[in-house]
């Protein structure tokens, strides 16, 4: 890992497993990372839009 998660590389061994919640992401990083954060949040935004128009509730949402 680089930038600010280059400590990781020093606690975890290769295998671990360690879960990130997308607020880790955020805040700091490269031009890339900042993309797609941006990206990220504009297909939730796609996605919501219309779940909240159409007042869809959460168990009406088929999940593949």
């Amino acid at each position: 890992m680089h930038d600010e998660f280059a400590d990781f590389n020093d606690i975890f061994e290769p295998g671990d497993e360690h879960f990130f919640e997308f607020e880790h992401f955020e805040d700091g990083g490269g031009a890339n990372r900042q993309e797609l954060v941006s990206l990220q949040k504009s297909i939730e935004t796609f996605v919501e839009k219309p779940i909240n128009i159409n007042a869809i509730k959460e168990e009406e949402i088929l999940v593949a």
